[in-house]
């Protein structure tokens, strides 16, 4: 089981927001996150995949989206479409170029 890298672990020792984001992700349930500024919704960027994954590969977290699926993958983004930003929906789709 892999560890965290110390910067998540201590994110989350913290309570920081990007955990709350991460955990949005893994639970397709980014819709829900209070956003401080509803004009400026935060968006699904690569770091918060990142910490995702790392989240998820712990294996002490479940997750909605299989980030090994392709069309799982696709589902999550058309889901999340106005919140993924390029960036990520590069990465998310990377493994399957």
């Amino acid at each position: 089981m892999p560890l965290l890298e110390p910067t998540t672990l201590k994110m989350l020792f913290n309570g920081d927001p990007k955990i709350k984001r991460a955990m949005g992700v893994l639970k397709d349930r980014w819709q829900d996150i209070d956003d401080d500024n509803p004009f400026m919704p935060n968006q699904i960027t690569p770091e918060l995949i990142g910490i995702a994954k790392q989240l998820l590969a712990t294996g002490m977290v479940k997750a909605r989206v299989d980030f090994n699926d392709y069309q799982s993958v696709q589902a999550f983004i058309l889901h999340n479409n106005s919140y993924v930003t390029a960036e990520s929906k590069q990465l998310l789709l990377s493994p399957f170029e």
